[in-house]
């Protein structure tokens, strides 16, 4: 038992240093192994170790093999695993489509470990927490062997107030209520999601439930130049199993501390989400759905972005404005059986340009024109259906998922007359769309 304690401590040793081995996208969005999804939580086996000095611990983990065929290029996550959207028509001198090309890929080193512990009692309330380690092969843009997911230690009063301190979901990504998509996107594209640092407080009474929250995104400059954290709110509603609710978040950036000329500038974007959703329980399905409005909406894996309302012509100081996107989803889950789950998932997100007129561009010395909009400005919708079926045998979890994607594109602000694609409030009134057809397996086991 000694060596099964040494070990422990070694694990968290471990952990401590390999958040060094962050990127960016990862912050995005996790790999599937990191939150396990559908019937695959109820056959984490568990090991637990004898307490020590009032601690107890349990392990769980999954390793996972993800393989996906695409008909077209996309633009992607993760070794090309995970789609986003698919590649727009693009045309070659011939007249040939650049990326009508198809594709295929295996992520084989996809593995999560999971470290819950229960503590000791601190001002009257009981503690546990949550150390999650993920291990992933080679993308085609970061190399990285390890990296710490989630880090949180929750206060529970009474089991009706919960104080959460930590690194864990942003709490726009809903703990019940998230596309569970065999590939493991978990709805990227249409169901917000990233990780941070976050100070969450949850109050239960009655069949209500309300959470207030702080966050601050990780490794952002314009999140730290703006000083405020996000500021979240959320109220739900219990009815049995069934979940209903509806929530709002603040967030501000500050781009830039010097113009392009060489100014010093404080411009501040500031940018309102605001959701609803319904998580309904019967005997034999599970529908899950979520309509979001969002400013700024790539912060947490959507289309969108932000645009500018006014400029200095001398010193370039800009009015910044953001530009919106509403997404909406559903999942049905049917669990009629103990072995097979199939399921459908349907998203789709569309841009709204912004609430004011924007300056599409300016024409700098060389004459040509700069485009103005940050973000993924140059996508008018989104479309996904995605029907699944997952097999359950004991702790080992097969999944195969068909997916159809569809994205409409304006045309790239290198391409000429770009502008007359948008309209004066930077909304999309010409678009051409590229479809993909995907596959996916995978084959996960749960310890």
């Amino acid at each position: 038992m000694k060596y099964t304690n040494l070990l422990s401590i070694l694990l968290l040793t471990f952990l401590s240093f390999s958040h060094l081995i962050f990127s960016q996208e990862d912050e995005l969005l996790p790999p599937a192994t990191t939150r396990t999804s559908g019937k695959a939580q109820a056959f984490g086996k568990e090991l637990y170790v004898t307490p020590v000095k009032g601690f107890a611990y349990r392990f769980t983990g999954q390793t996972t093999l993800e393989g996906a065929y695409d008909s077209r290029q996309i633009q992607a996550f993760f070794q090309d695993s995970i789609a986003y959207f698919p590649l727009p028509i693009t045309f070659d001198p011939r007249g040939l489509d650049v990326f009508d090309k198809d594709q295929a890929t295996l992520v084989g080193l996809s593995v999560s470990a999971r470290t819950l512990f229960i503590g000791p009692s601190i001002w009257g309330a009981t503690t546990n927490g949550r150390v999650d380690l993920g291990f992933g092969g080679l993308s085609d843009k970061t190399i990285w062997i390890a990296r710490l997911s989630n880090a949180y230690i929750n206060f529970i009063w009474r089991r009706s107030t919960e104080l959460r301190i930590g690194h864990y979901y942003h709490p726009m990504a809903l703990a019940k209520v998230y596309p569970t998509n065999v590939n493991g996107g978990e709805g990227i594209g249409y169901d917000p999601s990233r990780k941070s640092p976050i100070i969450r407080i949850r109050h239960n009474t009655g069949n209500w439930k309300f959470v207030f929250a702080i966050a601050k995104q990780f490794n952002s400059e314009a999140s730290r130049w703006a000083v405020l954290p996000d500021l979240f709110f959320q109220l739900n509603f219990y009815q049995h199993e069934n979940m209903y609710g509806a929530g709002v978040c603040y967030r501000a950036e500050v781009p830039r501390v010097e113009t392009d000329f060489g100014y010093k500038t404080t411009e501040q974007l500031n940018m309102l989400y605001t959701f609803a959703f319904a998580r309904i329980v019967h005997h034999l399905f599970i529908i899950k759905a979520r309509v979001t409005y969002l400013e700024n909406g790539p912060a947490f894996g959507t289309i969108g972005g932000y645009a500018v309302a006014d400029r200095n012509t001398i010193t370039d100081n800009r009015q910044l404005v953001p530009l919106r996107n509403m997404t909406f989803w559903v999942e049905a889950i049917f669990k009629g059986s103990k072995t097979l789950e199939p399921a459908v998932f349907v998203g789709l997100s569309k841009a709204l340009g912004a609430a004011s007129k924007i300056i599409k561009c300016y024409r700098n010395e060389d004459g040509a024109d700069v485009n103005l909009s940050t973000g993924i400005t140059n996508v008018n919708y989104m479309f996904a259906l995605a029907p699944r079926l997952r097999a359950v045998f004991k702790s080992l979890i097969l999944g195969f998922e068909v997916e159809y994607t569809r994205a409409a594109f304006a045309r790239a602000s290198t391409e000429q007359g770009w502008q007359n694609d948008y309209d004066e409030y930077g909304k999309i009134v010409n678009s051409k769309a590229s479809g993909n057809l995907a596959l996916y397996f995978t084959a996960s086991y749960s310890f």
